[in-house]
């Protein structure tokens, strides 16, 4: 190979050549550059999507945290409850004064749960069985949340079709006592 003295002592071509070097420099160095910022580039669309998802996790946990409003909206008095008996006796033709009694059963936790069991014990007399399957249709088919989860029956006199009605209703609550220390 073969240089030609005369050729790199022109000072035009010397700053031909140099400034396509400095082209050249400028050119890797920009392109290492952008693919070092499209690489972070990437890095953080992937932290930002994460921090995303997290915030929306946050917000589900918020949100399991607070009373369910399905569950919170059912919660009763035992003046709602009693109204919403004495509405399905007089749906099911039954006279208000056959209701003896009302007696409130312990509240019971359920395992596992933010839920507590609240039972009331009925007491009604003389009643035909149609009466009281009349009764049992209207409370539950009217609020999903009430089950009548016992039935007693007790026939006075062998040849009446009147019975003596123990029943238990129950429906579910939820404790927000739990929540409030969370």
């Amino acid at each position: 190979m073969h240089i030609n003295p005369t050729a790199s002592k022109n000072p035009a071509t010397q700053r031909t050549a140099l400034t396509a070097g400095v082209f050249v420099l400028a050119a890797v160095l920009a392109w290492t550059q952008w693919h070092a910022l499209a690489s972070t580039r990437d890095t953080h669309r992937q932290g930002l999507a994460q921090l995303e998802t997290m915030r929306a996790d946050a917000d589900q946990i918020a949100l399991l945290r607070r009373a369910p409003q399905t569950v919170a909206g059912q919660t009763r008095t035992s003046q709602e409850l009693l109204v919403q008996v004495a509405a399905a006796l007089g749906a099911a033709g039954i006279d208000r004064a056959l209701w003896n009694d009302s007696v409130p059963e312990p509240t019971v936790r359920l395992p596992q749960s933010d839920y507590r069991r609240v039972g009331t014990r009925m007491y009604l007399t003389s009643l035909t069985l149609q009466q009281l399957a009349a009764f049992v249709h209207h409370l539950e088919s009217h609020d999903a949340t009430l089950h009548v989860t016992a039935i007693n029956l007790t026939n006075r006199e062998r040849e009446s079709a009147l019975f003596d009605v123990d029943l238990v209703l129950r429906h579910r609550c939820f404790e927000e006592l739990y929540w409030a220390f969370l």
